[in-house]
């Protein structure tokens, strides 16, 4: 039986949830000491296999689940942000004509997104699968030659939006804010970077079925590379358990496969996006035993220093 301090998570001072085919993931980050903060997760396992990019078949069967998460960790109540699946909040980076650092331009902006669902379908073609969309832009830099500026931009569904609230809401909690996962897992690395290394582009490597990706971040841009892993070896990844042994053929030949798909990833970035040359890819999994999948991937993975970030976590299942 878990002891109370053990089954209560409340007092942490921000509450994340995310969906994921077999299970709720809620990350939590509170103030260890003075400036220094530690995260925790809760994997909570679902019934059957659901859809993270469209909950609206299975919303009733995630708010009961949500609601007995909530009232075993002692959450009711409490405030949540959601992180939202690439394919449904796909973060971009857009150039628009407009030099934000002018205040003609700058005015002219703010006027033109008054209306942004008319403003920004002229540069992300996705909008028009939308009736409604929530939009999202931030500015990065301009560039004084073309006077254009990069804006960091994400658009998501309205429809999508209200299905979360709906189950958020019915699982007694209260949605805060909805963040794309690419920028969610930026800020996860970026918390935990020294102030050098923050200065410096990087990868990160995000191991999560079905949408395993390679996001390049830099000052300037965001690029994003799929790593294609079959869905047999996806099967393998559940199989794994802390006393697996990798020291044999049948493990080494599935470690070369992986870590070719990452190098393709890399390849990709380097040589089709030309990105801005980077020193370390940090590895982050949506799946257990994190630190043994670390080792499968780092066997033979030599194009940049790879880095896990799994111990600055606690779990509780």
């Amino acid at each position: 039986m878990k002891n109370k301090k053990q089954n209560s998570v409340a007092h942490e001072s921000k509450i994340v949830l995310r969906i994921l085919p077999n299970e709720f993931l809620i990350t939590t980050t509170y103030l260890a000491e003075r400036y220094q903060t530690k995260s925790t997760f809760i994997r909570w396992p679902l019934p059957k296999t659901v859809n993270p990019h469209n909950i609206n078949a299975d919303i009733e069967l995630l708010s009961d689940h949500l609601a007995r998460l909530a009232k075993a960790y002692h959450l009711e109540g409490n405030y949540i942000s959601v992180i939202l699946p690439h394919s449904i909040a796909p973060l971009k980076t857009i150039e628009i004509p407009l030099n934000l650092e002018v205040a003609a331009d700058k005015k002219e902006y703010k006027n033109q997104t008054k209306q942004p669902y008319d403003f920004w379908k002229e540069f992300d073609d996705a909008l028009v699968d939308f009736k409604q969309a929530e939009i999202r832009a931030n500015y990065l830099y301009s560039n004084q030659m073309d006077s254009n500026s990069k804006m960091l931009y994400s658009a998501i569904s309205s429809k999508t939006i209200k299905d979360y609230v709906t189950m958020i809401l019915s699982g007694n909690l209260y949605p805060v804010e909805f963040i794309s996962e690419d920028q969610s897992i930026i800020k996860i690395v970026e918390s935990r970077l020294t102030r050098v290394e923050k200065e410096r582009p990087f990868c990160v490597f995000h191991l999560s079925k079905g949408n395993h990706k390679l996001i390049h971040c830099s000052h300037e841009e965001i690029n994003v590379a799929k790593v294609d892993i079959s869905d047999l070896d996806e099967i393998l990844f559940d199989e794994i358990t802390a006393d697996t042994d990798f020291n044999n053929d049948f493990w080494q030949e599935i470690a070369q496969r992986l870590t070719s798909a990452l190098k393709q990833a890399v390849l990709f970035l380097r040589d089709e996006r030309k990105v801005s040359k980077f020193e370390s890819v940090f590895f982050v999994s949506d799946y257990n035993h994190e630190s043994q999948l670390f080792k499968l991937f780092n066997k033979n993975f030599r194009l940049a220093n790879f880095r896990s970030l799994s111990t600055q976590f606690m779990c509780f299942n």
